[in-house]
């Protein structure tokens, strides 16, 4: 019997064809133009706003629940644009497919403070489930808006749950760890 799937060979020159048509779009109609200034300005705002406000004391553990959402949600990111689930026409980078500036910084830097105000698992899930809305109704409708982000089978209502089970998976951990540490 014949195999009718494509030979890896076809796969690997597949994807040397997509990037490139991928850079050639970036260097076209993203690198220095306004989208990429703005998601420039997304990376690094929202960092910026977190070091004023971020507890120094407690640095050590609220940076480790950033850096559970940010893995988590890049991780997620990764699944979503592999699975055709939404698609990012405009990238600070533009071989990467997660969208960096929300992922490694403006998701992050929010929980974090979230986080960081909340010393009750009560006003964690509370103050968590506002700011979920905030980002998939409003954070996420705006990206789409600007044409940064395009969902093709993606509800925004999922990221609703998605940011929830982040959030509490990522303050479980860190209080667990720092329960073990101390």
């Amino acid at each position: 019997m014949k195999n009718n799937s494509p030979s890896i060979n076809t796969i690997r020159e597949m994807r040397k064809e997509l990037k490139n048509n991928l850079v050639q779009h970036w260097l076209n109609d993203t690198f220095l133009h306004w989208q990429w200034w703005f998601l420039i300005i997304v990376l690094i705002v929202p960092c910026l706003i977190w070091w004023k406000l971020v507890d120094k004391k407690r640095l050590h553990i609220i940076f480790t629940f950033g850096l559970l959402i940010l893995i988590f949600n890049s991780f997620l990111d990764d699944i979503g644009t592999g699975s055709v689930w939404w698609f990012y026409p405009h990238k600070i980078i533009p071989t990467l497919n997660i969208l960096k500036a929300p992922d490694w910084a403006l998701v992050p830097c929010g929980m974090m403070l979230v986080f960081q105000y909340s010393k009750t698992w009560k006003r964690f899930l509370i103050l968590n489930f506002l700011l979920s809305l905030l980002f998939a109704l409003i954070g996420e409708p705006l990206f789409i808006s600007l044409g940064l982000y395009e969902l093709v089978s993606w509800n925004l209502i999922y990221s609703i749950l998605h940011y929830n089970i982040v959030g509490f998976l990522a303050r479980w951990i860190v209080l667990k760890i720092h329960k073990i540490s101390t």
